[in-house]
């Protein structure tokens, strides 16, 4: 399982920036975490359909930062080509506390903005478990 990081918007923001919605800022405290270091950022902009340089494959853990209800609306559009992936998603307090229509993409982990990373490093990690645990799948040969 590889752990991918999406934002549709990309920030100019310096590395002390305290701007508490920001998806730079929330990358850089992800990747500060050991479990999260590793954190691939996908290509900025429309999710689907992927450019061909972006390496997911179905199983892959896209932690999704959403920072407006505009961004939540198209990813629910788009949310069956998001069915094959494991997904977390950290949203900023205002989708937080207008919409609930988030669950409709069936996270396994919502976050907001301004809560505490290592929660979420524990549920990547809990993640990561279980997906070295699943059998591979069978797969039909034909002869």
């Amino acid at each position: 399982m590889n752990l991918f990081f999406y934002s549709s918007r990309r920030a100019a923001c310096p590395d002390g920036c305290s701007y508490p919605d920001c998806a730079e800022r929330c990358l850089w405290t992800l990747r500060s975490r050991p479990a999260l270091a590793t954190v691939e950022r996908l290509p900025y902009g429309a999710l689907f359909p992927l450019p061909q340089r972006a390496p997911l494959r179905s199983g892959d853990l896209i932690i999704v930062h959403i920072a407006d209800l505009q961004e939540l609306e198209d990813l629910i559009n788009i949310g069956q080509a998001l069915a094959h992936y494991r997904l977390v998603l950290i949203v900023s307090d205002q989708v937080y506390d207008s919409s609930r229509r988030y669950h409709l993409l069936n996270p396994r982990y919502i976050a907001t903005t301004r809560q505490d990373a290592g929660d979420l490093e524990t549920v990547v990690n809990r993640i990561a478990q279980q997906a070295d645990a699943e059998p591979e799948p069978v797969r039909d040969v034909s002869l």
